[in-house]
C-alpha cells in the first residue's frame, strides 16, 4: 500500500448532544433533541457554557469518544441543526473515529465557521498526524467533493479512563482548528470526517454512483484537476483520496508518457468495485494527448480531448487493499505528440518543450539541412519499446530526401528520453522514436514534408482494432 489511510466506517452508536448558545444576555439555548434511535444520557458536563462570540458548541458522546465542536453562532432556535457521530461504528477499531453527521432541518442553507473540533480517542497515538474534511451526504450532489479542514497532531493524554473494546492504557486527543466555512445545504446531512493523514492531503469522499467525484479535491500542487464519474458502486461506502507529484511514483509502478500526478484511492478495509461505466474527466488539458494509467495490474488508456477538458473512458475496476488484482493509483500523464522540426544549430534537438523553440521555418536552397522527428517511446502501452518506422513524403516543392548515405550513423543528437537513444540516421530509414533526415534543396521556395506513423504500432483504447497514426506536417522556406 502507498499510503497510510483509517477506514471510514459506520457502527450504532448511543450518542448525547447538547447544543449551549450565548446570547447578548447570556440566556442558555435549551439542549438539542437527540435523533431518532434509543435514548441518549446527557453527558456529565453539558451544563459547560458556550464560549464568548455568539458560539455555538456542540458536546458529542460515544463509548469511549468524546468530543466538542465549537462553531460561529446557529441560531437562537434549537431545531435547526443536529449533530451527531453517526450510527454503525461499534466494530470499528480506534483509532477510527466514528464519524460527525451534521443535519440541516430547515429550507434554507446554514452556513458555519468551525472554530474548533476536539476529539478525544480511547487509545494511544500521540505523535500522529490526522486530518479532518468536510463533504455532503444527502441529497448526493451532482459533483462530489471534499473540503480538506485542518490537521492535528494526536497528543498523549495519560491513562484511559473509558477504555473501549480493550485494555487501553493510554487514551489521545487531537485539537483541529479550520480556518474556512462551511456550508449546510437545505434538509441536507453532511459530514465531518477524522481519519490518520500522514502525508497532509488525503480526504475522505462518499462512493456516489451518477455524481461526478472530484479525487484532487484536497491535494495541493497538482498542475490540473482530475475527477471521475462511474454508474455503480459496490463493496464499501467510503473511501480516501489523495494525489502527489508524479516524481513520489513507486519504482515498480510502470511509467507510460510523462507522467503528471497520480491519485491513491484508498478504501480502507473493504475493496470498492466502480462500474459499469467508468468515464475520468482530466481539467485544463495540456497540449499532447493525455494517458490514465491504473497500476494495479498496469492498464493504460487514451484520452480524447475536448475544448476544456480530456475524457478518459476506462471499463469496470476494483480498488483494494488486499487483492493483487485490484488497483490503487490513478497516473495522469502524456505522451509526446509526433513533432518535426528543423534545428537552427545542426545536431542540435529542436523538439525540446520548450518556448522559443531553437527551430527555424526557413533554411538556405544552397546546401542539405537537417530534418528531425520526435515520437513518444511509450506511446503503445503494454507493447515493449517503441520501434516503428516513419512513412515519409515530400508533397510540395523543390526538395527531397537525401539519398546519401549517412557517415557513422551516430545518432546525434542526443536523445530527449534519458537513457534512450539519440536520433538516428541509420541511413535515412526513419527508425524511431527519435529520426534524423537529410533533406536536399532543388531551388527556392516551399519545402512542405509530411512525417507519418507507421500504425502497427499505435493503440487506440475506443477502438483497439483500428490501428490510427498520427501525421505532421512542415513547410520550410528555402532561398
Amino acid at each position: 500500500m502507498l499510503l497510510a489511510a483509517s477506514r471510514i466506517a459506520a457502527g450504532a452508536l448511543l450518542v448525547s448532544l447538547t447544543l449551549a448558545s450565548c446570547s447578548g444576555s447570556g440566556r442558555a439555548t435549551p439542549a438539542l433533541a437527540p435523533p431518532p434511535g434509543p435514548t441518549a444520557q446527557q453527558p456529565q458536563d453539558a451544563g459547560r457554557g458556550s464560549p464568548p462570540g455568539g458560539s455555538s458548541t456542540f458536546l458529542l458522546r460515544e463509548d469511549g469518544y468524546r468530543g466538542e465542536l465549537t462553531t460561529s453562532r446557529v441560531s437562537d432556535r434549537d431545531d435547526q441543526l443536529r449533530v451527531a457521530f453517526a450510527e454503525g461504528n461499534e466494530t470499528s477499531p480506534c483509532p477510527t473515529v466514528p464519524r460527525v453527521q451534521l443535519t440541516n432541518l430547515t429550507a434554507s442553507s446554514i452556513t458555519l465557521s468551525i472554530r474548533e473540533l476536539e476529539i478525544d480517542l480511547p487509545c494511544g497515538v500521540g505523535g500522529q498526524q490526522f486530518g479532518a474534511s468536510f463533504f455532503q451526504l444527502t441529497p448526493q450532489p451532482a459533483i462530489v467533493s471534499s473540503n480538506k479542514l485542518a490537521d492535528a497532531i494526536a497528543r498523549s493524554e495519560g491513562p484511559d479512563a473509558q477504555p473501549r473494546g480493550g485494555d487501553h492504557s493510554l487514551s489521545s486527543g487531537l485539537t483541529f482548528k479550520p480556518t474556512q466555512q462551511i456550508t449546510l445545504a437545505p434538509h441536507s446531512t453532511s459530514a465531518l470526517t477524522v481519519l490518520p493523514d500522514p502525508s497532509g492531503s488525503e480526504v475522505a469522499l462518499p462512493v456516489a454512483a451518477g455524481s461526478t467525484s472530484v479525487l484532487t479535491s484536497g491535494s495541493q500542487n497538482i498542475p490540473t484537476d482530475l475527477s471521475f464519474f462511474y454508474t455503480s458502486g459496490t463493496g464499501g461506502s467510503f473511501y480516501t483520496t489523495s494525489c502527489f507529484d508524479a516524481s513520489l511514483l513507486p519504482a515498480n509502478v510502470p511509467r507510460v508518457g510523462r507522467p503528471s500526478f497520480f491519485c491513491h484511492i484508498n478504501p480502507g478495509t473493504s475493496s470498492i468495485t466502480f462500474g459499469t461505466q467508468v468515464k475520468f474527466i482530466i481539467g485544463a488539458p495540456k497540449f499532447d494527448r493525455s494517458v490514465l494509467g491504473l497500476d494495479g495490474p498496469t492498464t493504460t488508456f487514451i484520452c480524447g480531448t475536448a475544448s476544456t477538458s480530456t475524457e478518459c473512458d476506462t471499463p469496470s475496476f476494483t480498488v483494494s487493499n488486499t487483492s493483487a488484482g485490484a488497483f490503487q493509483n490513478v497516473i495522469v500523464g502524456n505522451v509526446d505528440d509526433l513533432r518535426a522540426c528543423v534545428p537552427v544549430t545542426e545536431n542540435t534537438d529542436c523538439n525540446k518543450l520548450v518556448s522559443p523553440a531553437p527551430s527555424t521555418p526557413t533554411v538556405s536552397s544552397r546546401h542539405d539541412f537537417q530534418l528531425l522527428a520526435a515520437d513518444d517511446a511509450t506511446y503503445r502501452p503494454g507493447a515493449g519499446p517503441w520501434d516503428g518506422v516513419f512513412h515519409v513524403a515530400s508533397t510540395v516543392g523543390n526538395c527531397h530526401f537525401s539519398t546519401a548515405p549517412d557517415n557513422g550513423n551516430e545518432d546525434v543528437p542526443p536523445s530527449p528520453t534519458p537513457g534512450s537513444p539519440g536520433y538516428t540516421d541509420s541511413n535515412q530509414a526513419g527508425i524511431g522514436p527519435y529520426a534524423e533526415f537529410d533533406v536536399t534543396p532543388t531551388g527556392t521556395g516551399i519545402c512542405s514534408i509530411t512525417l507519418t506513423e507507421d500504425p502497427i504500432h499505435i493503440f487506440v483504447v475506443s477502438d483497439p482494432v483500428t490501428l490510427t497514426p498520427r501525421s505532421v506536417q512542415l513547410n520550410i522556406t528555402m532561398h
